[in-house]
């Protein structure tokens, strides 16, 4: 059991960790980042007790964003896109 807690601990521990790095933007350089996010909720009467006959809900969300930065002399852009969806919610196929 203390095996597997640790083995909980280092992985989550790698998982977590900050893996971007500082970095020094010049004039006229493109930058492009992005995110993807994945999140499981767990739905089982939420601020207030389930009503009669209501069941409890689980599904996976995730969050993706691309991140464009654009700098120059001047001024800079910087455009972030972001897509969020619940996993099963849209169809596969599309007719």
């Amino acid at each position: 059991m203390k095996r597997l807690v640790l083995t909980g601990t280092f992985i989550a521990a790698l998982f977590s960790a900050n893996m971007s790095y500082a970095q020094e933007v010049k004039d006229g350089q493109l930058i492009l980042s992005g995110q993807v996010r994945p999140r499981f909720e767990f739905r089982n009467g939420f601020k207030r007790p389930l009503e009669q006959g209501q069941e409890a809900a689980g599904f996976m969300e995730q969050r993706g964003r691309l991140n464009a930065l654009y700098k120059a002399s001047n001024y800079n852009v910087k455009l972030s896109f972001q897509d969020v969806r619940i996993w099963g919610d849209v169809g596969q196929i599309n007719k």
